[in-house]
């Protein structure tokens, strides 16, 4: 299964952006989740004035949080990629496409051993 926002960026967003309490966020996980913990996660780090200036002007409920909340976001998956490296994948976002896209396949053939 491949998704684009599951385990860590709920872990991210509402421990980390919002504040909630990161145990009961893990907990939640474990319920909601069925007990299931992705084998892969990337984490396209880019930083916030970066990621500001790519998007595009109209923005929904989440893309009009305050800078302070993206910041939270970028950190509480930092501190996500720092404690489970094996699971989680940092890639540069800042880079050009094709070399994130690059950077992406590289380490996909690592895990599924191609």
């Amino acid at each position: 299964m491949l998704c684009d926002r599951f385990y860590d960026s709920t872990t991210a967003y509402q421990g980390y952006g919002r504040k909630l309490d990161i145990r009961m966020v893990k907990s939640l996980h474990k319920v909601a989740a069925l007990g299931i913990v992705p084998d892969l996660t990337f984490v396209f780090d880019i930083d916030i004035p970066t990621a500001f200036a790519r998007r595009g002007k109209a923005t929904d409920r989440l893309e009009a949080q305050s800078k302070a909340f993206f910041q939270r976001v970028r950190a509480g998956f930092m501190e996500i990629a720092r404690k489970e490296r094996r699971r989680v994948k940092r890639i540069d976002a800042v880079q050009p496409i094709d070399k994130v896209f690059d950077d992406v396949k590289k380490q996909l053939a690592t895990k599924i051993k191609i």
